[in-house]
């Protein structure tokens, strides 16, 4: 660390003046790095010099830093502050550095501040510090908020999100490490110079909000294979990934990440640099910097190759490149509207890959059904364009990534596709390396949709309103018509909450035809008179669940008729059903007749326990089953039996397994029969399906 020390940092000073630093033409800022990492303390010294112009109005007399280690567990000691050679005096309070300018900076004018610090790394930290291996550098140095309105945009950490709100810039950066050290970074590589051990590389970055790296001796790299591309391709940047652990995951997620920035270069604009990484860390999170995405290694597993939701992460990843490090949003004032893009843009990649009904899956798991839950446990409902200060980490959740996610699938519903793309590419062309905000947006989504949606704006983000759709009435009759036998049927909806939106409106007919109707979004009540040569078999409101709405129940009105043909269907689905799971049960028995000495030694020994092991096998199979047709769902085979388990069908199925195991085993016991002889297994198959069909249809004859 003796570069640090003494002559060292006026000689930094000096050079790097002379070397690079004015500042780019429309960028208020140009920072120039030099850092040692000392892993064996767990410590960095830096210095720092920033070039600041002042492109407001009005003279500027104090300069702001924020300090966001202090906000992650860490210590960043500010050892000087220069401007030239003259010291100048500064304060430091909850994680903001306050620095006293000599003279007034004039507008148009730009000042050469010097800085030298300490950064202490705390443990097992995320976004910043050491854990094991690896070192974050994540928002680590002194950075400068935006100047904005002719003030400082200081806002304090709360913890929640991503709200760090900085100016596009340019950066050069020395970072000196033990050679054996890998490094993903912002940037590109200038130059690489080992000497005595020691490893200096040279690391340029131009247009970026903020400069990331992550270290470590264990990363691997896998790079994009080259490949002849066409003019259309050219603009595509060059993707790495670092990982330490799982290889094949890492080839995954490179082909993942191939994909995603084709699909929103396409629709929302070209990524402009030419570089991307997607880095391995610790935990959980995902989390993207400029050129750079972390994803935590409890995503990066084997699970994940089997698992959707490994790649949606992914994808709400890189899309945050495109909206919160290339379109700046004010994250503090505003979270929504960086979060409800970014998590929506993933799920349109997802719709692209897998499908509407699978995007729409995942919508409803990952965003629709945390908000209802949140309102269902007694969650205050928060108006969606609030500031970050109002939010806890579960309203968060909930509200902003959960219902302001919503909110934008139905603005896609009200306008259309073709009409949405065109506003997020009219909104990422105009506000790309500048701030934007809502207001912004919703000014671009009425310019292109050539019509006033404030209404939309109000309702859904200003207010906590709420819609309850709800069939309230359908009466058909037999009339004759011209000498022919029609059906007459008139239809009452209401809506009865206070929000309002137009919805789509399902009619269909005894003979499978459907016939979709519209009702506006002005319409409290809305009546339709049909007259049909067949019966209505039932009418639903929002039939594609496109409407976020808390209560559903009321949104559908049946016949008897309809009635009829869903119970026989139940009945016949219970018993293919169950024929197939005794085939996989079967199955089980015959694995376990490999094993015979142990299995009759068990059953001789424990004769009950083993009717229970069957059960319990054939009960797993019941559940499994239908992921094997369908795909397991986003959460894995755990988390799915558990989501399964709480819907309505899986609560009876978990009855019937019950109330059958019951039985059978009184029955058995009763008759005491031999636990040994095979057709004790038989009885136990026919018991299976006989109270299975029947306890499982009883409940439907009350709720269908």
């Amino acid at each position: 660390m003796e570069f640090l020390k003494g002559r060292g940092f006026l000689f930094l000073i000096t050079v790097l003046c002379l070397i690079g630093g004015k500042v780019k033409i429309g960028s208020p800022a140009h920072y120039q790095l030099k850092i040692a990492i000392d892993r064996e303390e767990n410590k960095v010294s830096g210095e720092e010099i920033v070039h600041f112009a002042n492109k407001s109005k009005k003279e500027i007399r104090e300069v702001y830093f924020h300090l966001y280690p202090e906000n992650f567990k860490g210590k960043i000691k500010i050892e000087e502050v220069r401007e030239k050679k003259e010291r100048l005096s500064y304060t430091k309070e909850k994680g903001i550095l306050k620095v006293v300018l000599p003279s007034d900076l004039l507008p148009g004018k730009e000042i050469v501040l010097s800085l030298k610090f300490g950064l202490e790394l705390p443990e097992g930290e995320f976004r910043f510090g050491h854990y094991k291996e690896l070192i974050s550098l994540i928002n680590w140095y002194p950075i400068l908020p935006l100047y904005e309105d002719e003030k400082w945009s200081v806002g304090l950490y709360r913890g929640i999100d991503d709200p760090f709100y900085s100016e596009i810039s340019s950066y050069e950066v020395e970072v000196i490490l033990p050679k054996e050290e890998i490094v993903a970074s912002t940037g590109g590589l200038v130059r690489e110079v080992v000497r005595n051990g020691t490893k200096h590389l040279y690391l340029r970055a131009e247009e970026v909000r903020d400069f990331g790296l992550v270290v470590s001796p264990k990363y691997k790299l896998i790079k994009e294979v080259t490949k002849e591309k066409g003019e259309e391709e050219i603009k595509k940047p060059e993707i790495k990934v670092y990982y330490f652990k799982g290889k094949n995951i890492g080839e995954l997620i490179l082909s993942m990440a191939e994909e995603i920035v084709s699909y929103f270069n396409s629709v929302l604009g070209v990524y402009p640099y030419e570089k991307l990484s997607l880095a391995q860390v610790y935990g959980k999170e995902v989390f993207s910097c400029p050129q750079l995405v972390l994803i935590g290694d409890e995503l990066w597993s084997s699970k994940g190759l089997s698992s959707y939701r490994l790649e949606y992460r992914v994808a709400y990843g890189v899309a945050r490149q495109w909206w919160s490090q290339i379109v700046g949003v004010n994250a503090v004032k505003e979270p929504y509207l960086t979060e409800a893009l970014s998590n929506y843009s993933a799920l349109m990649y997802m719709e692209k890959k897998f499908g509407k009904e699978r995007a729409r899956a995942l919508l409803f798991s990952l965003h629709e059904r945390p908000y209802l839950e949140y309102l269902w446990k007694g969650g205050k409902d928060i108006p969606v364009l609030s500031p970050l200060e109002i939010f806890d980490s579960s309203s968060f959740e909930a509200i902003i990534r959960g219902k302001g996610t919503i909110v934008l699938s139905m603005l896609r519903c009200l306008v259309g596709d073709e009409v949405f793309l065109k506003v997020l590419q009219t909104f990422f062309s105009r506000y790309k390396y500048s701030q934007t905000d809502t207001q912004n947006f919703k000014r671009v989504v009425s310019q292109v949709c050539a019509r006033d949606l404030q209404w939309f704006f109000e309702e859904w983000l200003l207010t906590a309103k709420k819609i309850d759709y709800e069939v309230s009435e359908v009466i058909s009759q037999r009339i004759l018509s011209k000498g022919k036998e029609r059906y007459k049927t008139s239809i009452t909806l209401r809506q009865k909450g206070t929000a309002r939106m137009p919805v789509e409106v399902l009619i269909e007919l005894t003979n499978g035809e459907r016939i979709i109707k519209k009702w506006g979004e002005e319409e409290k009540v809305k009546k339709y008179d049909l007259l049909t040569e067949e019966r209505v078999s039932f009418v639903e409101v929002d039939p594609d669940q496109k409407i976020l709405e808390e209560v559903r129940e009321n949104n559908i009105r049946v016949s008897r008729f309809y009635r009829r043909k869903k119970f026989l269907h139940l009945i016949l689905g219970l018993f293919l059903w169950d024929i197939f799971s005794c085939v996989m049960i079967g199955i089980v028995v015959i694995i376990l007749s490999l094993f015979f000495i142990f299995w009759e030694r068990f059953r001789e020994k424990s004769p009950f326990l083993s009717i229970g092991v069957i059960f319990a096998s054939l009960f797993a199979c019941k559940m499994i089953i239908p992921y094997l047709f369908f795909g397991l769902p986003s959460m894995g085979i755990s988390e799915a039996i558990l989501e399964a388990a709480s819907s309505l069908p899986f609560l009876y199925l978990i009855i019937s397994f019950l109330v059958a195991t019951l039985l059978t085993i009184l029955t058995l016991k009763m008759e005491k029969l031999d636990f040994s002889q095979g057709r004790v297994l038989i009885q136990a198959f026919i018991f299976w399906i006989i109270l299975d069909v029947l306890v499982s249809i009883f409940p439907y004859l009350f709720i269908i």
